[in-house]
């Protein structure tokens, strides 16, 4: 079990401790545990994107760029954008009653450490995007973005890994 799963299920209540304890629904509430840790580790990493995407911004505004460079700009800042609603809006991992694809309690955990990398490398693309904020300077500018094209390249990764698990028989 992943250690966010675990820190989660260590933040219960007392109720949910005690009924933890009857057989049928301990299997449900471990799986339910394992979603909602899906879901607030997706959103979490949606956030930090939304505000890597502002911090990118900011420059754009203030430096005269020529238009490849703002061509450029405009095209990172669309990827930004789509990556960032790809995040919020990603595959959750669940699987309802009656749903034809069910996922296991092994792929929720894997699911869980592709999210947690999720997190990691949209915090990273975060942080580049506030170092090119930080250096408003034509040349600090290319040079921050190339660093942030890097930056989005890992959390697109990230994203595919966690797309082709769930789709994944």
């Amino acid at each position: 079990m992943s250690d966010k799963v675990q820190q989660v299920k260590d933040q219960r209540g007392l109720f949910e401790r005690v009924v933890s304890y009857i057989p049928a629904y301990h299997g449900y509430k471990e799986k339910e545990v394992r979603r909602e840790t899906d879901r607030l580790v997706r959103a979490t990493a949606a956030s930090f994107l939304g505000k890597a995407l502002d911090e990118y911004r900011k420059p754009l505004a203030s430096l005269a760029l020529p238009d490849s460079d703002r061509d450029a700009a405009d095209s990172l800042l669309a990827r930004l954008d789509t990556v960032r609603e790809k995040t919020a809006r990603a595959l959750a991992g669940y699987s309802g009653l009656f749903d034809s694809v069910k996922i296991k309690e092994d792929k929720l955990d894997r699911l869980v450490e592709l999210d947690s990398t999720l997190v990691e490398s949209s915090k990273a693309l975060y942080e580049s995007c506030r170092a090119v904020s930080s250096k408003p300077t034509l040349e600090g500018f290319r040079i921050g973005s190339a660093s942030v094209r890097e930056s989005l390249e890992k959390v697109e990764e990230a994203l595919d890994g966690r797309d082709a698990l769930l789709r994944s028989p």
